[in-house]
C-alpha cells in the first residue's frame, strides 16, 4: 500500500518468505533511488530465510531495524544482531514511527521508503507520522 508519493513510501506486510520473494521482485525492478527498509518482526518467526532474501537484494538500502508494539514484537536490537549473521547493518529505532522520520529525512525525492515485517509493524504506523 502507498502511503507517500515523495518520497514514495509504501507498506507491505512481507510476514513470511513467500512476500519476501515477491517485494525482492518488485525491488529489483523498481527503477528507484536508494532504498530505506524498515522492518520488524515478532519474537516466534523463523526469520532467517527472510534475513538472506533482503541481503540477497541488490540495490543501494539503508536499513531500519524496527519492533512492533505487541508482546510478541521481536525486540529491534535482537533483529540487528540476528542480521549482521547475513552481512546486514543498520540502524537500531524501536519506534517504527520514529524509523519512518528518520527515514524520510535521509530519502531523496527518486528514493524508496518500505516498512515491511509484521502486520503488527505496519499497524503502527500513526497517520501523523506521514
Amino acid at each position: 500500500m502507498t502511503i507517500c508519493k515523495t518520497p514514495l513510501t509504501v507498506c507491505d506486510t512481507g510476514h513470511n518468505i513467500g512476500g519476501w520473494e515477491y517485494i525482492a521482485h518488485q525491488l529489483s525492478s523498481c527503477g528507484c533511488g536508494k532504498l530505506h527498509l524498515i522492518v520488524g518482526f515478532v519474537n516466534d518467526k523463523d526469520i532467517s530465510a527472510i534475513l538472506q532474501k533482503i541481503s540477497d537484494i541488490n540495490v543501494d538500502k539503508a536499513i531500519y531495524f524496527s519492533a512492533p508494539s505487541v508482546p510478541r514484537g521481536l525486540p529491534a536490537d535482537l533483529l540487528a544482531a540476528k542480521a549482521l549473521e547475513f552481512g546486514l547493518s543498520g540502524t537500531v529505532v524501536p519506534d517504527v514511527n520514529e524509523a519512518l522520520s528518520l527515514a524520510k529525512q535521509s530519502a531523496g525525492a527518486d528514493d524508496l521508503i518500505l516498512v515491511a515485517g509484521s502486520n503488527f509493524l505496519v499497524a503502527d504506523i500513526k497517520l501523523e507520522t506521514l
